[in-house]
C-alpha cells in the first residue's frame, strides 16, 4: 500500500516496450499484458509468432532460444496459441536487448 514497487512495475513496462520497440524489426506482433490497477503484479510481454510470416512455431522458437548462447527461457503456457510470454523479472537493459536480439537472429535466419 506504501507504493514501494511502482518504481519496479514501471521499469519492468519500460524495459517490456523497448523489447516490443525491437521486434517491430521483424514485424512481430506484441502486446504488454497487465492489470494497470494492479501493480502488485508484473506485465508480461505477449509475442505472437506466426509460422507463416516467421518460418517457426512458438514451439521451437521457445525450443532454439533455450538452446541457444545465452539460453533464454519464456513461459511456456501460451506456445499452443502461438506465443512467447516473457517475464521482466530478471531483466534489464542489457539482458532485454540481448532478448530481443536473440528473436531477431532466428527470424534472420529463418528468412535467408
Amino acid at each position: 500500500t506504501s507504493g514501494a514497487y511502482d518504481e519496479e512495475f514501471d521499469k519492468a513496462r519500460w524495459i517490456l516496450e523497448m523489447i516490443a520497440v525491437k521486434l517491430k524489426e521483424c514485424s512481430l506482433k506484441c502486446r504488454i499484458l497487465n492489470d494497470e490497477a494492479d501493480n502488485n503484479s508484473l506485465p508480461l510481454l505477449e509475442i505472437k509468432i506466426d509460422k507463416d510470416n516467421v518460418g517457426l512455431t512458438a514451439m521451437e522458437m521457445c525450443q532454439n532460444l533455450r538452446n541457444g548462447e545465452p539460453p533464454i527461457y519464456v513461459y511456456h503456457v501460451a506456445l499452443p496459441e502461438g506465443k512467447l510470454l516473457v517475464n521482466p523479472l530478471h531483466l534489464d537493459d542489457k539482458s532485454a536487448e540481448i532478448l530481443a536480439e536473440r528473436i531477431i537472429e532466428e527470424i534472420r535466419i529463418r528468412l535467408v
